[in-house]
Parts: C-alpha cells; sequence; structure tokens
C-alpha cells in the first residue's frame, strides 16, 4: 500500500500526505477474536504464532515492532512523511502497559533516525 500510495503520488506530481499507520498489542486470543471483530485483517500466519506463542502478550509486541521497523526504513527511503497510532483495545492492564511501552519505543525510534512527520 506504502508503495502505491508513493509511486501513484509521483505519477501524478502531487505531493504525498502523511501515512498514519495503527498498532495494536494482542495479549490473548480474546483480544484477537475482539481485533477481527471490530474488522481488523489479522494474516492467517501472525494469528497463528499468537495462537500457538507460549506468551502472546510478548510475541504481539515483537511482531509490532518488527512491522514498526520495517515500515519507518521504507517510508524513510521513500522519503514519504507517516507517523504511528498505538491503541489498545484491551482493559487489561497488561495489555495497556505494553501499549505505552510500544509507543515509548516508536517514539524512540523515530527520534533516532530523523524526519517522519
Amino acid at each position: 500500500m506504502v508503495s502505491d500510495y508513493f509511486y501513484a503520488c509521483r505519477e501524478q506530481h502531487l505531493e504525498p500526505k502523511p501515512v498514519v499507520f495503527t498498532l495494536s498489542v494482542c495479549g490473548s486470543v480474546k483480544t484477537l477474536a475482539f481485533l477481527k471483530w471490530l474488522g481488523v485483517h489479522v494474516p492467517r500466519w501472525l494469528e497463528n504464532s499468537l495462537r500457538h506463542a507460549d506468551d502472546t502478550l510478548a510475541e504481539s509486541y515483537q511482531h509490532c515492532l518488527a512491522t514498526a521497523r520495517d515500515l519507518i526504513a521504507f517510508c524513510r527511503k521513500l522519503d514519504l512523511p507517516f507517523g504511528f497510532l498505538v491503541e489498545s483495545v484491551s482493559i487489561r492492564k497488561a495489555e495497556i502497559e505494553a501499549s505505552v511501552a510500544l509507543a515509548d519505543e516508536l517514539s524512540r525510534l523515530l527520534e533516532r533516525g530523523g524526519k517522519s512527520w
């Protein structure tokens, strides 16, 4: 989606608008079911990884962080403006704390590399 958007803007000589990526940690099968009910597409490989993890929350956190790193690198390579929204869809304290930790980590990653949005 990011590359399609970037190159479509380039072909039409338009300045790309900032893209905001939403990340949400998932700490349980119940939260996973809720995310899917909300309409979030969870790839089958990721769903399997979370369902079979010894620690679903830690597994989810690592997937979110890896995804964010990939997106940061790619957007910076293209010089595409971007940002992140970290959401918690659970009332479980551990999931909320993991969301806060993820937001803090993303903030540090964004500060290190310079320009984002």
